[in-house]
């Protein structure tokens, strides 16, 4: 049997088939495959809300010792924490009394601040810190390592 050129209307009637038999096929396919679901997140959250509060832990150098007969305490000394713009944000006692030689922990909303207080080696000193939602920032003015 001769072959013989198709006509244009032949060819948009072959073209038209096979994009009609492609449509089938494929349509067929994507009955089969319907969308996948999206479940939950698994694990811990991104991160922290920015307004938790964060923690500040200073050990300053110690006051003179307080002696209460046969034990002698030393108390941190105070220092001051001051925000960005340099304006004082709070004054810390850091101690709760005479007989307490644990810095005080102070809560502070995150961001970035200056503690002023005095060093053991130094004299007073100014320190950049920066507070992270739930997480303590610890600073030592002391010569003996606090770690642990």
């Amino acid at each position: 049997m001769p072959l013989t050129p198709m006509n244009t209307k032949s060819r948009i009637q072959a073209a038209a088939t096979i994009f009609t038999a492609a449509v089938l096929l494929l349509g067929d396919r994507s009955a089969q495959s319907a969308p996948i679901p999206v479940l939950p997140t698994v694990g811990p959250d991104s991160g922290p809300k920015a307004s938790a509060t964060g923690y500040l832990v200073v050990y300053t150098d110690t006051e003179n010792p307080i002696n209460t007969g046969d034990i002698q305490y030393y108390p941190h000394t105070p220092y001051k924490i001051y925000n960005r713009d340099g304006t004082l944000f709070k004054s810390v006692r850091n101690h709760l009394g005479e007989r307490d030689e644990k810095p005080a922990r102070v809560s502070l909303p995150p961001g970035r601040y200056t503690v002023v207080g005095r060093s053991e080696a130094k004299g007073e000193v100014a320190v950049p810190v920066v507070i992270g939602a739930l997480r303590t920032t610890v600073v030592n003015l002391e010569k003996r390592s606090h770690e642990g």
